[in-house]
C-alpha cells in the first residue's frame, strides 16, 4: 500500500540517513505533502499489519543489531535484485547509477513508477553521498536493481502469467540473483512454473510478498508464491520500530510463508525526493530481498534451496512447534543466516542422477506418472547374499531342534531297568510282606472343654402301698 508522508516529519536524522530504529521501520510510499492512494495497483489490497504476540519486546532492536553485524561482512556487493512490476525511477535519491532498465512486457504506458521506486530504495538505496546528501540508505545498500515493467492491468488473466514468466526468464538470464514479483494471480500455469524453475536452475532466488488479492479467500493459494521454490514472507509488527498505520485487512496464513519480517515503517526515497514510507508487505519483502542479497553476495553459488534452509534455521522467535502458517519459522535474522550458510554450503540439494531418480525440474502434471523413486539403493549381489544367509540360518536352526529331540529320546530308552511297559498297580492284598500293617486309627481325644457323658439314671422305685390299701391280688 502507498501513502504520502508529511514533509514536516522529515528530520535532520532522516536526511543524514543514520541507521536508527526508526529509519529501519518498514514503510508505505508517498510524496511529501500529504497522503495519496496507491497508483497502478489494479484494485488489490495490501496485507494488513498485525501484532506479533510471539515476538519479544526486543525483537526490533535485535534485528537492527543483526543487520549491522551482517553489514560487517557484506552489504550486497555484486548482487542484482530484479523488480518485476511497475517501473523504477533511476533518478531517485540513493538510486543514481545503480538501476538498469530492462524491457517492458505488455502495455505499460500509464503505469506509475512510485511503487517499485520506493521498494528499490528500501532494498538498495545507497544512502547519502557528496552529490546527494539526502539519499536514504537501503537494507542492502551495495546491491543493484534491474527494473522490469509488466502490464499489471492484466493481472487476472493468462496474459499476466505469460508476461511474468517472460520477465522471470529475462531476469535470471541476465544475472539477477534475487527476483521479486510485485503482484499475485489466483491461478498458476505451466509457463509460470517453468519460468520459476529456470530461475532456480540459474541460482536465482524468487520471492513474493504475501497479501490477499481483492475478492479472493484470505488463505487461498496465489501464484507465483505457491510454486515450489518461491519464498514468501509474512508481515508482522514488532516493538522497538516505527509503527505503521492501523489496518483491518486480513493477513494470509498458508504454507507458502517461510518466515516473518517487520511490517514497521521504513523511511525511503521516491520520484519526488525523500519522505516516502514503506510498510506492511513492502517493508517485509524488502527485509527478505536484502537478506537474500547479502547471502548471495558472500556465497554467490549457493543453491536457492540452501538459502531457504539457512533462513529457516536461523530465524529468531520460533513459534510454538517450530513452524506455523502465520509467521513461518519465525523472525528473519541476517547475520544468523550467514552463519547457517557456512554450515550448509557443502550439502547437496538433489539426488544423483540414475535409474529411478526424477529430474529436479520434474513436475507431477498431466501425462504418465514417473516410475518409482529408489531412495535407497543396495547391490543385488549383497541382497542375494543376505537373503541366502538368512535362509541358511533358519535351516540350521530347524536341524538343531530335530537333532536335540532325537538325542533326548535315545537317552530315555537307555536308562538301566527301564521298561517299555509299566507294572500294574498294586492292590491292598498284594502288599509286600515286609510292610508294616497300618495302625488302627487313634481315638480322638476329648477336648478339654467337652463335658463327660453322665450314666443313664435308674428307673424310679414303685411308691409304697399305703396301710389302708387292699392287698394286690395280682
Amino acid at each position: 500500500m502507498l501513502t504520502r508522508h508529511r514533509a514536516a516529519v522529515l528530520t535532520a536524522a532522516v536526511a543524514a540517513c543514520s541507521l536508527t530504529l526508526g529509519a529501519l521501520a518498514p514503510a508505505v510510499v508517498a510524496a511529501p505533502g500529504g497522503r495519496a492512494a496507491p497508483a497502478g495497483r489494479g484494485g488489490q489490497e495490501r496485507p494488513a499489519s498485525h501484532g506479533a504476540p510471539g515476538f519479544s519486546r526486543s525483537s526490533g532492536t535485535q534485528l537492527v543489531k543483526d543487520l549491522r553485524a551482517a553489514w560487517q561482512i557484506s552489504r550486497g556487493e555484486g548482487v542484482t535484485i530484479a523488480l518485476i512490476g511497475t517501473g523504477v525511477d533511476s533518478s531517485a535519491a540513493g538510486l543514481g547509477g545503480k538501476v538498469t532498465q530492462g524491457p517492458a512486457f505488455g502495455n505499460v504506458k500509464d503505469d506509475s513508477a512510485i511503487p517499485n521506486t520506493v521498494l528499490a530504495s528500501a532494498m538498495a538505496g545507497s544512502g547519502p553521498s557528496a552529490s546527494n546528501p539526502a539519499g536514504t540508505v537501503g537494507l542492502a545498500p551495495a546491491a543493484r536493481i534491474l527494473a522490469l515493467r509488466i502490464d499489471e492491468r492484466t493481472r487476472l488473466t493468462s496474459v499476466w502469467q505469460q508476461n511474468v514468466g517472460r520477465a522471470i526468464r529475462y531476469a535470471a538470464g541476465h544475472g539477477a540473483k534475487v527476483i521479486y514479483v510485485d503482484d499475485l494471480n489466483p491461478t498458476g500455469d505451466a509457463n509460470l512454473d517453468g519460468a520459476v524453475q529456470y530461475a532456480l536452475s540459474k541460482g536465482a532466488v524468487v520471492i513474493c510478498a504475501e497479501f490477499r488479492p481483492r475478492g479472493q479467500p484470505v488463505n487461498a493459494a496465489t501464484f507465483p508464491n505457491s510454486l515450489p521454490g518461491v519464498l514468501g514472507v509474512a508481515t508482522v509488527v514488532v516493538p522497538g520500530m516505527s509503527q505503521p498505520p492501523p489496518s483491518h485487512d486480513a493477513v494470509p496464513a498458508n504454507d507458502s510463508i517461510l518466515l516473518s519480517a517487520p511490517g514497521n515503517v521504513l523511511i525511503v526515497s521516491g520520484p519526488a525526493g525523500m519522505g516516502y514510507e514503506v510498510f506492511n508487505a513492502y517493508a517485509a519483502v524488502a527485509w527478505l530481498a536484502a537478506t537474500v542479497a547479502i547471502i548471495k553476495s558472500v556465497y554467490p553459488t549457493l543453491p536457492p534451496a540452501l538459502v531457504a534452509r539457512a533462513l529457516a534455521l536461523s530465524a529468531r522467535d520460533h513459534p510454538r512447534g517450530g513452524y506455523n502458517t502465520k509467521v513461518g519459522f519465525g523472525m528473519i535474522d541476517p547475520i544468523g543466516a550467514l552463519h547457517e550458510v557456512a554450515k550448509l554450503r557443502g550439502l547437496r540439494t538433489v539426488a544423483g542422477s540414475g535409474p529411478g531418480v526424477a529430474a529436479p525440474a520434474a513436475r507431477f502434471l498431466s501425462g504418465p506418472a514417473p516410475g518409482p523413486i529408489n531412495a535407497v539403493r543396495h547391490s543385488p549381489v549383497k541382497l542375494a547374499g543376505f537373503g541366502g544367509a538368512m535362509v541358511a540360518g533358519l535351516v540350521l536352526l530347524l536341524l538343531a531342534v530335530v537333532i536335540w529331540r532325537r538325542r533326548r529320546r535315545v537317552a530315555v530308552a537307555q536308562v538301566p531297568g527301564a521298561s517299555s511297559t509299566a507294572p500294574p498297580p498294586m492292590t491292598a492284598p498284594e502288599r509286600a510282606p515286609w510292610a508294616v500293617p497300618p495302625a488302627p486309627p487313634a481315638a480322638s481325644p476329648t477336648p478339654p472343654w467337652a463335658q463327660p457323658t453322665a450314666p443313664p439314671a435308674p428307673p424310679p422305685a414303685a411308691p409304697p402301698t399305703p396301710p389302708w390299701a387292699p392287698p394286690d391280688t395280682q
